[in-house]
């Protein structure tokens, strides 16, 4: 085995996915708008999925820094949260059938973006009750 040269076995082809959206691609999303589109797929070997899903979902995550000092001495506190907003997730593949090499499949979806979050982070943090923090449910900003 030489220094650039490698004796692993070529692996079979993967199908090919491709999403693409009904939605012209500077659309700025908000709570209750619908996206859609469809989800195109091509495969190398006969293929007999049980699902083919797609996905939408929102995180946020979160970093605040607080000073305060007297003189020469600062204190500093860190805070930061990952939150997971919401997460939507539909099966596009409404009839099982075996998918043939050399053909194309086409699979519409749609999703409305949801009003809210789902998440409850009561308990996640030292102060559940700080106005830093939303623990509770609450509605998605305007914009994504």
């Amino acid at each position: 085995m030489g220094l650039f040269t490698s004796n692993r076995k070529s692996s079979p082809s993967l199908p090919i996915f491709a999403l693409h959206l009904s939605n012209s691609q500077d659309k700025v999303f908000k709570p209750n708008d619908t996206i859609q589109g469809h989800v195109t797929l091509s495969t190398p070997t006969p293929l007999l999925p049980q699902a083919i899903e797609v996905s939408l979902w929102g995180h946020s995550s979160a970093w605040l820094r607080t000073s305060s000092g007297t003189g020469s001495e600062t204190t500093y506190r860190h805070y930061r949260d990952n939150v997971p907003l919401f997460d939507v997730t539909f099966n596009i593949f409404t009839q099982p059938q075996q998918l043939e090499p050399g053909q194309s499949y086409s699979f519409p979806f749609q999703f409305r973006v949801p009003e809210g979050t789902g998440s409850h982070r009561i308990g996640g943090y030292k102060d559940d009750m700080d106005a830093r923090w939303t623990v509770q449910p609450h509605h998605l900003p305007p914009t994504f």
